[in-house]
């Protein structure tokens, strides 16, 4: 039988239903992937190997994973509240609530937030342009227009940035813990991305990590060992970070 919430569980429940901040993210995530899938087609213009309409395809399964997450996400976890809610009610149970406590408020968190997108950006530079059809930006090295690994990379992490405002929000379940552990794996995989599309074109330097789309059969097992320090390290930053540390902040 589930638990019926106590007074102060209803009020926290019924302050996340007043929240619009899930909504805003969801809607950014989705603004970046148009901007990622629309680019990369127009631009195939100007690079059909590089670009256009069938690479934009091949790689929107990649891209609409993270505004598909946050939507699925947030839509799941408020009914999961409703849910809550509702059992409370019937046990005649209530809560009191502060009005407006959930507004999207500058705190001390997203100003590191704003640091790491502006880091993120700025890193990102060379791939942006190139999806806009030029092929050097500013005092970066020259690349070729259309898709670059390293955008994936800085989607990734631009993804996870603004899903992190709205994850703590949502009600505690198990898949809650699964997707955390799951933004911990994609965060480092992410910025081996970005790092090493970088570190080869922009400072002609080889950083250790594999790409998927250009490894060979025989580095199977270098990969594999990839996926496990992934693994491992991912599982010290969930279990340390999250629930040993923020997680009881915040509670």
């Amino acid at each position: 039988m589930a638990k019926i919430p106590d007074k102060q569980e209803i009020s926290q429940l019924q302050q996340r239903l007043q929240s619009r901040t899930d909504y805003s993210i969801s809607i950014l995530l989705w603004g970046l992937f148009l901007f990622s899938f629309i680019s990369v087609w127009a631009v195939g213009a100007l690079d059909p190997i590089n670009a256009g309409f069938q690479m934009a395809v091949q790689l929107a399964p990649l891209f609409i994973f993270f505004p598909l997450f946050a939507t699925i996400g947030m839509v799941s976890d408020r009914v999961l509240v409703q849910d809550k809610l509702n059992l409370a009610k019937k046990s005649g149970s209530k809560g009191t609530v502060t009005k407006n406590q959930n507004k999207w408020q500058l705190n001390k968190e997203d100003c590191i937030r704003i640091i790491l997108i502006s880091i993120v950006l700025f890193i990102s530079l060379p791939w942006m342009v190139a999806r806009l059809g030029l092929s050097h930006v500013l005092f970066f090295q020259p690349v070729h227009l259309g898709e670059h690994h390293g955008w994936i990379g800085a989607y990734i992490l631009l993804s996870i940035i603004l899903i992190s405002k709205t994850e703590k929000l949502y009600s505690k379940s198990i898949f809650k813990e699964g997707s955390i552990y799951l933004l911990c794996f994609l965060i480092f995989w992410g910025s081996g991305l970005l790092f090493e599309d970088f570190a080869k074109e922009q400072l002609n330097i080889s950083f250790p990590f594999l790409v998927l789309d250009i490894f060979t059969l025989d580095q199977l097992g270098i990969l594999a060992i990839q996926i496990t320090i992934i693994t491992i390290l991912s599982f010290l930053i969930y279990y340390f970070g999250w629930r040993k540390y923020y997680k009881k902040k915040i509670e």
